[in-house]
């Protein structure tokens, strides 16, 4: 019973039982909670680096059409680097950096592992070389001009976003080029690629493409287990 007197306040302590029931509700709201703010993380991220490949297919196009590389003099501009486009790299060939840059700088800066980095996921740009084999993208000095590189590089490009950790930074693969549609793939006991798991990507940059397709020119693969790595790609959303 509590007792009012004239002048004085209704002060009433909280019971053992009744912090333990809000000490309790409080955990129960945490274990729904987290879950969805976790989840909620990894799709933000996984629609950051699908609207990044959208931009990295825009910049590509204008990059190829100013002729900011044009390693065999032809008057035909061939497609860049991450590190071109970023501005952080004189392009092979040219004679000043890119400027204004045609991406963010932050994919301008290429680890050892030749990948950049952006909202959880690693990106890696490769471009088709001459031979028949394509290159990714440089990590350390960049090169110079290779003119027996170009007719490729006019043609087509490929650039892969991969989660730093799946399941932790990003669930979903994707994967973008010249025809600036992005493809995803569920990432999943197939591939399962993420940073500790790019070779074998490296190996492989065929990887999302169709059986056949070899040098990054053909299509994407579409529908189940279609794709060079056993995968299935289907157009991102």
């Amino acid at each position: 019973m509590v007792i009012q007197g004239e002048g004085t306040m209704d002060r009433r302590a909280f019971t053992l039982i009744e912090l333990l029931s809000v000490i309790t509700i409080v955990t129960i709201l945490a274990i729904i909670a987290v879950p969805s703010l976790f989840s909620g993380r990894l799709l933000a991220n996984e629609v950051a680096t699908i609207g990044t490949l959208r931009s990295i297919a825009s910049a590509q196009s204008v990059f190829r059409q100013r002729q900011v590389v044009d390693q065999d003099g032809d008057g035909q501009g061939e497609y860049g680097f991450l590190r071109e486009l970023a501005g952080a790299v004189m392009p092979r060939g040219g004679a000043s950096v890119l400027e204004p840059p045609a991406i963010s700088q932050t994919l301008g800066n290429v680890v050892g592992t030749g990948v950049a980095t952006k909202s959880g996921y690693a990106l890696v740009m490769f471009l088709p070389s001459g031979t028949g084999v394509p290159v990714m993208e440089p990590a350390g000095d960049f090169p110079g001009a290779n003119p027996d590189d170009a007719k490729s590089q006019e043609l087509a490009w490929a650039c892969y976003a991969i989660p730093l950790a799946i399941k932790s930074t990003g669930n979903r693969a994707f994967v973008v080029n010249q025809q600036a549609q992005v493809y995803a793939t569920a990432n999943v006991n197939v591939q399962d690629y993420d940073l500790t798991n790019i070779a074998p990507l490296t190996a492989n940059p065929n990887a999302a493409f169709e059986a056949g397709v070899e040098n990054l020119t053909g299509r994407f693969a579409e529908g189940q287990g279609a794709a060079q790595d056993g995968g299935t790609w289907v157009p991102a959303s």
